[in-house]
């Protein structure tokens, strides 16, 4: 995918925290869901992750203009 023209900031700061996303989920998040630490799982999704996903979610409208 490349940046729409004029949102190249943007496109990178969705592309930068959907890695981290995707990297957190597959190193941390999973690790601790299939251990059964429940605690743990919920403190990464319910921070960390929920923050990221709420990022991505702001960036798509922008560039969508």
């Amino acid at each position: 995918m490349q940046a729409p023209e004029g949102r190249a900031a943007p496109f990178k700061e969705l592309k930068e925290t959907w890695a981290a996303f995707k990297n957190t989920r597959e190193t941390e998040l999973v690790p601790a869901i299939l251990a059964g630490e429940k605690a743990k799982a919920e403190k990464i999704g319910g921070g960390i992750q929920k923050e990221r996903l709420e990022k991505c979610y702001s960036l798509i409208p922008v560039l969508d203009k």
